[in-house]
């Protein structure tokens, strides 16, 4: 594979995180670590490098991964199991209820 290629799949993982609402600097932390590492390793060697500009270049119909993608299942887990997914919104649900 050419650096090229695995350049371009590399910047698409990025933008599919992005469309997707999965923060790419989540994979500092380390129980998420493996995943973007395997997401990106993934991503390096697949061959739908074109498929997936083009689904990109689209506009959004979806907040799910597409089926193409070899990395669907690791970003539908990521974008659920991020950091700060859904606390943000039960935090402040909480101190509504306690009248804060």
């Amino acid at each position: 594979m050419s650096s090229t290629v695995s350049g371009h799949a590399t910047i698409n993982a990025f933008r599919m995180m992005e469309r997707l609402g999965v923060e790419p600097g989540g994979g500092v932390m380390p129980a998420l670590g493996l995943r973007y590492a395997t997401m990106l390793r993934r991503c390096a060697a697949c061959a739908a490098t074109q498929v997936c500009g083009e689904w990109l270049a689209r506009p959004a119909l979806s907040d799910l991964p597409p089926r193409f993608c070899p990395c669907s299942d690791l970003l539908f887990e990521l974008q659920f199991d991020q950091p700060g997914y859904g606390h943000h919104d039960c935090d402040h649900a909480g101190e509504a209820m306690r009248g804060h």
